[in-house]
């Protein structure tokens, strides 16, 4: 996985606001893996054949059966939907797909299309293994959508639109005020970088100001997976504390 750092400098007023915006890869499947009490735990592995269980598989696999398989929908391609799609799955002790769960959508027909998919790999599953008995794993995969011919091309364009909308929510969030209208540049933005942490941690600001509580949760507890950060950089730190947000994450972290 291939990490992009770019640092953006935004001038208001009085105030000299720096963000680092960490781009994070374009094509990302992770899951977690744990040890408890010296049991060793392997994760579920995708084989791509029914019932085939193998020993190592490439971890590529998995997407590489999407691209081959998924169809990108006219309707998506009429209306120049794209951006990176991530889903979130298990894979059952039987080596079966279920609770698939779109995380971040491009659009309603791209989100139906990457589901479909997903279900056809049930029984292409080598299940994970705790003590030596199956168990249930938690996986999430994602896929970009492009329209932009090739991949160099498609990380130029996705990486201009994060950060331009990125700039233009932290002006309407840190500057103007307009919460709503923030929320939806940082909306814009992390359909193409769903990976970036500064953009989730300020779209769960916005989130939670008008009173998505969930929402903001969701956000921020993905923005401590990605970055390793238990309260953000010094410089953001120092711009939201005069939000509600600020405080509510402070307490959450507080409390794990």
């Amino acid at each position: 996985m291939q990490s992009h750092f770019s640092t953006i400098k935004i001038k208001a007023m009085k105030t000299l606001f720096v963000l680092m915006l960490f781009v994070i890869g374009l094509a990302f499947a992770g899951a977690a893996q744990e040890k408890m009490q010296s049991i060793d735990v392997i994760p579920a592995e995708f084989t791509g054949t029914k019932f085939l269980v193998t020993a190592d598989q490439n971890g590529d696999l998995l997407k590489q059966y999407l691209r081959d398989n998924i169809i990108y929908p006219q309707e998506a391609i009429k209306c120049l939907n794209q951006g990176t799609e991530v889903a979130s799955f298990t894979v059952t002790s039987n080596g079966e797909v279920k609770d698939i769960k779109i995380i971040n959508s491009v659009c309603p027909a791209i989100d139906e299309e990457f589901i479909r998919v997903l279900e056809t790999t049930s029984d292409m599953w080598k299940p994970a293994l705790k003590g030596g008995n199956n168990q249930d794993c938690f996986k999430e995969v994602s896929l970009t959508f492009s329209l932009n011919g090739s991949q160099a091309q498609t990380e130029k364009v996705f990486i201009s639109k994060a950060t331009d909308n990125y700039l233009r929510g932290s002006e309407m969030l840190l500057v103007n005020h307009k919460i709503k209208k923030a929320e939806k540049f940082f909306n814009k933005a992390i359909r193409y970088m769903p990976y970036d942490a500064n953009l989730l941690y300020l779209r769960g600001v916005c989130r939670y100001e008008t009173g998505n509580e969930e929402g903001a949760l969701e956000d921020w507890n993905r923005y401590s997976q990605i970055s390793g950060y238990t309260v953000p950089p010094g410089e953001l730190a120092e711009d939201l504390k005069g939000f509600e947000a600020y405080e509510a994450y402070l307490r959450m972290q507080s409390e794990k």
